[in-house]
């Protein structure tokens, strides 16, 4: 995924930071970029990125080439016109290496670049590519990139960022913001315009790593006689200890990511990474870009309602702070919720593998929810020491033992009545539209896994199956977050798409 800065004349006014940027007075026109490369006060979108320029390694700045940057779905890559030198320290006094090394796979830990314009700066992090013949020039060598860092030069890839702005696709429909504050009158012939600008914040959490802070941004553009005003909301993380790319991702971008996209309801995407590397100037934001299969998505972005999602940032007022919940919950949860949203980022994927996710989800819920065994170790001890000491054959007693000890577990069946028990709301709403629910899901999820007639209860009916057990699953995840029983039920009974849901599945029943 790329996140770049676009050709329009919207500006922002950077959130602040713990080394704030001071604010630009409102002008139109594109700034020329600095050593950054970007302005911080352009938008960026999530692009495809395709680059010509000229690349070099950090310490071989004299062995410069050209070449072209590629990021979309398919790869992170780039391929240069010849490729730089490459003075092997294995060859012989006469030069001669074994043929075998043109195969040999090496690494750089990263490879600097500058566009032909020469306004843009990039850093291709944790770069391999096959090995060339010492003293020969190759066409078309081809370095495969893990992440390129925009607007910054990094010494290599253990660069770290202190600051770090995220933006989310939905996040400002989730955060539900108030209206713009705008007077405007007509003044010889000239539209003036009064409008409250500047960066609000509107929620902030702290952890013991880091500050989080969510904040509305309203960019906007004039003339003498027209004023575009927007509306943009994200989050600032203010890192107590920097970190490198791949811990920010993990512990920060994707917990953030998979909040949204719970909440909402639907495949959030990740439009844009922007980073202060420790070191780099103060008004430095470069912009970090990777490969993800939501880049080959053509998506129409359009407004969400409080009905169409799970939750927004206003109901949230009513329970403990969402990202204080989120990020205490989330490492334990974090393979239930994978499952869950896999297919809201992956929606191309097979109706049965999408049913499968949701009841692979449901059942380390319930495992992880209720008790996971339903005897104590010192329980299944007894029955074995009965078992050695009653079963006289040798290889029936081995094998009762192990029967005993590795079905020490609730069946599924369990689980899923645990499940819709838990969320007694929810579970009065599904079970009424379908009294064997839990009968149902189980024997879909036989059949799809054991496959059997039995098992197949038509395309249709397995749709609003896995719809419901959905909503199961949402208002127990409502629950860890520290959401009232009365609560749960009264967000997902407004939402419309629960109604319809719970509609469709009476019928088909």
């Amino acid at each position: 995924m790329t996140f770049t800065g676009n050709s329009s004349n919207a500006w922002r006014r950077s959130a602040p930071v713990t080394r704030p940027v001071p604010p630009r007075p409102p002008r139109t026109g594109r700034p020329t970029g600095g050593h950054c490369g970007n302005d911080p006060w352009d938008t960026g979108r999530v692009k495809s990125m395709e680059v010509r320029g000229v690349w070099w390694l950090p310490h071989a700045s004299q062995d410069k080439q050209a070449g072209t940057l590629s990021l979309d779905a398919d790869q992170c890559a780039l391929v240069l016109d010849a490729c730089f030198a490459n003075p092997d320290p294995n060859a012989n006094a006469d030069g001669i290496v074994h043929f075998t090394r043109l195969f040999d796979i090496i690494s750089e830990r990263v490879i600097w670049g500058e566009s032909t314009t020469g306004d843009q700066h990039y850093s291709l992090l944790e770069c391999t590519t096959h090995q060339a013949f010492a003293g020969v020039q190759m066409t078309g060598q081809r370095h495969v990139a893990r992440m390129i860092l925009s607007g910054y030069h990094a010494t290599d890839d253990g660069v770290k960022f202190d600051v770090a702005t995220l933006a989310y696709r939905h996040l400002l429909d989730w955060a539900a913001w108030l209206g713009l504050g705008l007077a405007k009158k007509e003044e010889r012939n000239e539209l003036v315009g009064t409008v409250r600008m500047g960066t609000i914040r509107r929620s902030t959490h702290e952890t013991s790593d880091a500050i989080i802070h969510l904040d509305e941004i309203r960019p906007y553009e004039y003339d003498a006689r027209h004023l575009t005003i927007s509306q943009q909301a994200r989050i600032v993380l203010q890192l107590n200890e920097p970190l490198g790319w791949q811990a920010l991702i993990e512990n920060y971008v994707t917990p953030l990511h998979d909040l949204v996209s719970f909440a909402t309801l639907t495949g959030s995407a990740i439009d844009q990474i922007e980073v202060h590397p420790v070191g780099a100037p103060d008004d430095c934001m470069a912009q970090l870009s990777f490969r993800s299969v939501d880049m080959k998505r053509s998506v129409d972005v359009t407004r969400l309602h409080n009905v169409d999602m799970l939750f927004t940032l206003a109901d949230t007022r009513q329970w403990p702070d969402v990202f204080a919940s989120w990020f205490s919950v989330y490492p334990e949860y974090r393979r239930v919720l994978q499952q869950l949203l896999s297919t809201e980022y992956a929606p191309f994927e097979w109706a049965e593998n999408r049913f499968l996710g949701v009841a692979r989800a449901a059942d380390a819920l319930g495992g992880r929810l209720f008790r996971q065994q339903p005897f104590t170790r010192d329980e299944i001890n007894r029955v074995v020491a009965v078992l050695q000491e009653g079963v006289e054959s040798c290889d029936l007693r081995d094998y009762a033992i192990r029967v005993v000890r590795g079905g020490n577990y609730y069946p599924q069946r369990d689980k899923l009545r645990f499940l819709v028990e838990n969320v007694s709301g929810v579970g009065e709403d599904v079970l009424s539209s379908a009294p064997t629910f839990i009968e149902d899901v189980k024997a879909v999820r036989d059949g799809l896994t054991h496959p059997s007639p039995a098992g197949n209860p038509g395309i249709e009916r397995r749709f609003w199956l896995e719809q419901a057990l959905r909503w199961v699953l949402r208002a127990s995840l409502l629950k860890v977050l520290g959401v009232s029983e009365d609560e749960v039920t009264r967000l997902v009974r407004r939402n419309r798409n629960y109604q319809a849901a719970m509609s469709e599945l009476a019928r088909t029943t």
